[in-house]
């Protein structure tokens, strides 16, 4: 049964990881049908992975041309302003040290109902990178944001292949992307 649960617990825990975590907004009465091209807006901060940088942004375009948005140099209906990071999450459990009674498995040991010396902690867990990217198209006419959507994706770039990871970001992108146009 304990091994049962474990293996439920690793399987959510995996998919959690590894599924993309999608969200979008847009400004309400916005006629989206309007808009047929975007001008990029110039980043602010220089690209820690220049290569990474810019095959996003093609993939960006690509899944946008898709849609019926073509970017041009300036002057677009929309400017596209994003932005991107890599930072480490922690994926960790706290429990207690219990030692288990052979023939025993079902006896109930409430650590907070506990007293007297410290009985001790244990962690464990793992670290893994996650990325994030942010797109947010302005209307420079209107003066206003009317999309913006971000996508989170764990990646590993030191396990695993270069293939694998930039399929995880290309689904990551496409799954962002296909919220434009919203559908509401």
């Amino acid at each position: 049964m304990k091994s049962q649960v474990a293996l439920c617990v690793l399987l959510l825990a995996s998919s959690t990881i590894f599924a993309q975590k999608v969200k979008t907004g847009f400004k309400k009465g916005t006629n989206f049908a309007q808009y047929k091209t975007y001008s990029v807006a110039p980043g602010e901060m220089p690209a820690q992975k220049p290569i990474l940088r810019e095959i996003i942004k093609n993939t960006i375009q690509q899944e946008f041309a898709k849609r019926g948005l073509t970017q041009v140099e300036s002057g677009g209906d929309l400017i596209l302003v994003h932005d991107g990071s890599i930072d480490y999450q922690g994926n960790v459990a706290l429990t207690t040290l219990y030692i288990p009674l052979p023939g025993y498995n079902d006896i109930f040991w409430d650590p907070t109902m506990w007293v007297g010396g410290n009985v001790g902690w244990a962690v464990s867990g793992t670290y893994f990178q996650q990325g994030t990217l942010a797109l947010e198209f302005v209307d420079p006419k209107a003066k206003a944001v009317v999309w913006i959507g971000t996508v989170r994706q764990s990646i590993n770039f030191e396990l695993d292949s270069k293939e694998k990871t930039m399929k995880l970001l290309d689904k990551a992108i496409v799954k962002l992307i296909d919220e434009y146009p919203p559908k509401g």
